[in-house]
C-alpha cells in the first residue's frame, strides 16, 4: 500500500544523506548502496518514486533498482521487519507480482511521471505551450529548431526575476526576456540553465548553476550510452542530431567517461583558428573520432548547416561521412586547416 511505503520511506529517510521530499510521494537522497560520490558529499542520485501502489528505488550513479521492501531489507533490516509486519497486519502481501525489473522501461516510467515535477519547478511555459507571437518562439522558428524539441526550451519574460526566484539574490542585472535552456541530469533533475538573449547583446548567453559540482553537459536526460554519441559545443546545435550532447563552454574532451570508439566530437568549423586546430589535433592524438568537414565548407556549426538547406537526415549522413580517426583524421585536418 502506498501510504505504508511513504511512511517507511520517510522513516528511513532520517538516516539518508541529503534527503529531500520532492513532493507527490517522490524523494531524492544520496544512494547508501554505492555512497553516491566519494569526492562530493552533496551528490544525490538516489530516488524513491511511486508506481501504482508502491514505492521503488533508483540510483542513477550505480544503476541499482529495488522495490522499497528490498531496499529496506538491504539498507535497514530493523525497519524491514517492521515493514513486513505492517503490511501483514493490513492484510496486504509485500510480494508484489507486478514489481518491474530495473530496466529501461522503469527508467522511462521514472522520467515520464517524475520529471514532470522538475518541469513544474522551472515554472515557465515551454515553446510548445506558447501559441501567440512571441520572441522566443520566433527565434526557434528562425533557427529551424525541430518542433519535437520545443518542449525542452522555455520562455522567461524577465530572466533576472526567474533566476532570483530559483536562487535568491543570485542576480541583480540583465532584467530582460530570454530563451531558457535547462540542463537536466540523467534522472531529469535540472542542475543548470542558460538564458539566450532575444536581442543583440554582448552577453548572448548567461549561465546559472544550481549544482556547482555538476558537469556543464547538456542532453544527459535523453542520452543513450549504448548508441553512437555525438558531442558538440552548444546546446542548440545538439538538437539537430540524435543522441547528441553539448559541453556548453567546456572542452569537448572533458567527457572522459565516454567510450571513444562510439563517440564523435564535432568542433565548430574554424580552420583558421589555431586554438581550434590544436584542440582537434590533440583529440585525434588521444584516440577520438572527430568530424572534419571538407575544405571550403563555409558554415560554422550544425545549426548553420540546417539553415543552409540541409535537413536532419542529410546532416547526420554528412557528419558520418566526414568523421575520421587515426592517421586518416590527421591527413584530413592537415588539408582542412590549410
Amino acid at each position: 500500500m502506498l501510504y505504508i511505503d511513504v511512511s517507511f520511506a520517510r522513516r528511513v529517510g532520517v538516516s539518508m544523506r541529503n534527503w529531500k521530499d520532492k513532493g507527490r510521494n517522490s524523494f531524492n537522497f544520496s544512494c547508501p548502496i554505492c555512497g553516491d560520490s566519494a569526492k562530493n558529499k552533496r551528490k544525490a542520485r538516489g530516488y524513491f518514486f511511486p508506481k501504482k501502489n508502491n514505492l521503488f528505488f533508483i540510483c542513477f550513479n550505480c544503476g541499482v533498482g529495488l522495490s522499497l521492501k528490498n531496499f529496506l531489507k538491504q539498507v535497514a533490516p530493523p525497519l524491514y521487519s517492521e515493514y513486513v509486519l505492517e503490511n501483514f497486519s493490513e492484510g496486504s502481501s509485500t510480494k508484489n507480482p507486478n514489481t518491474p525489473k530495473f530496466d529501461n522501461n522503469l527508467k522511462e516510467y521514472f522520467k515520464e511521471h517524475v520529471k514532470k515535477d522538475y518541469d513544474d519547478y522551472i515554472g515557465l511555459p515551454n515553446i510548445n505551450q506558447i501559441k501567440e507571437e512571441n520572441m522566443a518562439r520566433e527565434v526557434c522558428v528562425a533557427r529551424q529548431i525541430p518542433v519535437s524539441m520545443w518542449d525542452k526550451l522555455f520562455f522567461a519574460r524577465d530572466w533576472k526575476d526567474w533566476v532570483n526566484e530559483k536562487m535568491p539574490d543570485k542576480y541583480d542585472f540583465i532584467s530582460e526576456p530570454r530563451l531558457v535552456i535547462p540542463f537536466y541530469d540523467r534522472a531529469g533533475k535540472m542542475f543548470m540553465a542558460q538564458g539566450r538573449s532575444l536581442f543583440k547583446s554582448k552577453m548572448k548567453y548567461l549561465t546559472v548553476r544550481i549544482d556547482e559540482d555538476a558537469p556543464k553537459v547538456y542532453g544527459l536526460d535523453r542520452w543513450n550510452p549504448d548508441s553512437r554519441t555525438y558531442v558538440v559545443e552548444g546546446p542548440i546545435d545538439s538538437l539537430f542530431l540524435p543522441n547528441c550532447l553539448a559541453v556548453a563552454g567546456a572542452d569537448l574532451e572533458s567527457l572522459t567517461t565516454l567510450n571513444k570508439k562510439s563517440t564523435t566530437l564535432i568542433f565548430d568549423n574554424e580552420p583558421r583558428n589555431p586554438i581550434t586546430v590544436k584542440k582537434i589535433t590533440q583529440a585525434i592524438d588521444r584516440g577520438w573520432t572527430v568530424f572534419i568537414p571538407p575544405r571550403g565548407y563555409v558554415v560554422k556549426d550544425l545549426n548553420d548547416a540546417i539553415q543552409s538547406g540541409m535537413n536532419q537526415g542529410s546532416l547526420q549522413i554528412f557528419v558520418k561521412t566526414h568523421s575520421y580517426e587515426g592517421m586518416r583524421a590527421k591527413l584530413e585536418i592537415s588539408q582542412w586547416s590549410l
